[in-house]
């Protein structure tokens, strides 16, 4: 059934928290350094994170660097040598093919990641945001700034 539009509906549905800017230290973006991530399979994959706070960029750049202290021949143990790795890595049917004691023994030591999950598709919108959360609900956000006019 298609809802039509009426007066009363919109703030209804579009009723989002306002949005408060909690520092004034957010008027610049900063970059930190080219950061290299590698995903379940090992594949690498290079960002630039942009951050609003100066502090932050050196945090975020001390924990790359201390991630990298770790690696093993130049990658991380999950790629090097998944044994020893705090990630367990397996698929779905890997995963739903162990016993709950299994899994629990698992979880006892390592983090596991299961990859290949099918997942359903969500549209953006507010049924699809109403999924995530209550749209009435305050949601803290981090990340680029959106300035609006009103």
């Amino acid at each position: 059934m298609e809802e039509t539009w009426q007066p009363g509906l919109v703030s209804y549905i579009f009723c989002f928290s306002p949005v408060y800017l909690i520092s004034n230290k957010i008027s610049k973006k900063y970059l930190c350094q080219p950061i290299e991530a590698y995903d379940a399979f090992g594949r690498p994959h290079t960002f630039t994170p942009r951050l609003q706070v100066q502090e932050d960029v050196s945090f975020l750049n001390k924990f790359a660097d201390a991630v990298k202290n770790d690696y093993k021949d130049g990658v991380p143990l999950h790629v090097a040598d998944p044994d020893k790795s705090v990630f367990k890595i397996m698929t779905e049917e890997e995963f739903k093919g162990k016993s709950v004691y299994e899994i629990q023994e698992i979880f006892r030591h390592r983090h596991i990641i299961v990859t290949g999950i099918e997942t359903p598709g969500v549209e953006f919108g507010s049924a699809g945001l109403a999924k995530l959360a209550r749209l009435d609900s305050v949601t803290h956000i981090q990340g680029e700034l959106v300035f609006t006019q009103l």
